[in-house]
């Protein structure tokens, strides 16, 4: 892991951002406006998404993404023995049903532990671009920048919606609140072409 500041670890966060949003919006959606939206919210949906692990998540996710940096099955093996709660057969058994992993509740501590490190070592790469570190004062977070994206994206069309709602209700133009926000728009503008032909 690079040696960063808080703003480095920020702005690592917003790149990433950035790039799965533009892969994903369509041309309904200002990328410009979702950029801007992005820069002004960014530091709220971090905050948020911080307060939304719960339990020993964090202690999982710093496992997954550390030992996705790995070369060799055994350094893998000796990260998830750093972690104090997981130096318990039982931790470590919650932490292999966390990923999903069948497990007997029979299985030795070293059964266990051969069998999380395999799978962890198996999937690295799908964790090294999964998870990204995050850094606040000396605390070492890390974040999921796919559900910060799904985030932003989902309260900037409501955002949208609700700015395009306003303007319906600005012009006296009754449109279904239900529809999605370009078919609002598209009633808008009938509304006002209808207006202007009757004029003439």
């Amino acid at each position: 892991m690079n040696a960063l500041d808080e703003r480095g670890y920020r702005e690592n966060i917003q790149k990433l951002v950035f790039s799965l949003l533009d892969k994903e919006v369509n041309n309904f959606i200002s990328q410009k406006g979702l950029h801007k939206y992005l820069n002004g919210n960014l530091d709220k949906i971090i905050n948020k998404n911080l307060n939304s692990l719960m339990g020993n998540e964090r202690v999982y996710l710093r496992v997954l993404k550390r030992s996705s940096e790995q070369l060799r099955i055994n350094s893998v093996a000796k990260i998830i023995k750093n972690e104090k709660i997981l130096r318990e057969k039982k931790e470590l058994i919650e932490f292999a049903r966390y990923l999903k992993i069948n497990i007997s509740n029979k299985s030795s501590y070293t059964q266990v532990l051969k069998k999380v490190t395999k799978y962890i070592y198996q999937n690295r790469q799908n964790y090294s671009n999964k998870y990204v570190f995050y850094k606040r004062g000396e605390q070492e977070y890390i974040l999921k920048p796919h559900l910060i994206k799904d985030e932003i994206l989902k309260d900037y069309k409501q955002k949208t919606k609700n700015d395009i709602l306003s303007v319906a209700k600005t012009l006296n133009v009754e449109v279904d609140e239900n529809l999605k926000t370009e078919e609002i728009r598209k009633e808008i503008i009938k509304s006002i072409v209808k207006e202007k032909i009757k004029r003439k």
